[in-house]
Formats: C-alpha cells, structure tokens, sequence
C-alpha cells in the first residue's frame, strides 16, 4: 500500500506525485491563490467587523505602549487619505484592477507560484476594501503603529495584503526572473 501511495497517479495532464491520501497538487496552480485572497478577505472583514462593533470611532487602546495601538478610525480615500471623498470612484477603480487581475491572471503569473500567490495577497485585499467602499463607503483602518509622536498611517489587514504581495511582486520582478535567466 505504501508503495502505491507513492506512485505517480495520472490527473489527466501532467503525472502528480501522492503524498499519503492526498495529490500533491489537488488544489493546483489556481486554487491556492485563490484560498488566501479568501482568506485575507475573511480575516479582513471578520477584524473590521469586530472594531466596528467593539471600539467607538475615534478610539484607541493601547497594546504596545509608545509603539502599537488599536484604533477606529474610517478612512474615505485611498493610501493616506488621497483621493478622499471619492469613495465610489475608488471602489469602482478596485473592481476593475480585480476583474483585469482575475482575466490576465495566468499571464501576470507566468508559472510562478510565488507570483500567483502574491496575486491571491493582491486579490484579498482589493476585495476587502472595495467592500468597504461599497457597503460602508469608507475603509476601516484600525493598526496603529507610531514611536512617541511619529506615526505611521493607520491601516487594515487588506493593506497589509496588498503591500505584501507588492513586495513580493518586487522580489519576483528583480530577483527571481533574474535568477530564472542566468540559469
């Protein structure tokens, strides 16, 4: 039994090695991305739900004294507050980068799981703030890093998501492709 478990099975393309019970790839190339752009999404809106519920606009707890807080406050623009007051368009904007993501997807990625995975980041956090947009017409913003005075622009999960799989995008762009072609 172990030596069949083993084997190399055929998922009608390509051979897949089998690891116990499970295909190495069962959920493959499309499915991972698009279990952490849900998942970010449920982090995101199950966190916003909760300082919703749970903080008064405006208000602030201190975890990290001098460096971390939690707060609520609604941010009506984009990155730092650009763009305030043009919620709808913002939101549409998002819907669009979503959809042109989803349609290019294959393309943007290449064969690169790092890549896809930073689009599943990418994909999470566009769909969690247009969300926003859309039903609150605002953006939660609720991480509060600062040192004494100095604060960094508080924010949410979903730009989290989003910076992260920036970077990671960078790193694919400067690093591994360069890699890929000196081999």
């Amino acid at each position: 039994m172990a030596e069949q478990d083993n084997k190399q099975i055929d998922s009608g393309k390509t051979p897949v090695k089998r690891i116990g019970i499970w295909r190495a790839n069962a959920i493959g190339f499309w499915g991972w991305p698009s279990l952490v752009a849900l998942l970010v999404f449920a982090l995101d809106q199950i966190s916003k739900i909760a300082v919703d519920k749970f903080f008064e606009m405006g208000s602030s707890r201190p975890i990290i004294p001098g460096l971390f807080e939690l707060v609520h406050y609604r941010n009506t623009g984009c990155a730092w507050g650009m763009f305030a007051e043009h919620t709808w368009i913002l939101a549409l904007f998002s819907l669009a980068v979503f959809i042109g993501i989803a349609l290019s997807f294959k393309k943007l990625c290449g064969n690169s799981k790092f890549a896809a995975m930073a689009m599943g980041l990418l994909q999470g956090g566009i769909v969690g703030n247009m969300l926003d947009r859309g039903l609150r017409s605002s953006v939660i913003d609720f991480l509060d890093f600062h040192i004494g005075t100095h604060h960094w622009p508080a924010f949410n999960i979903a730009d989290s998501a989003i910076c992260i799989a920036v970077g990671m995008l960078l790193i694919q762009s400067f690093f591994l492709e360069k890699r890929k072609q000196d081999k």
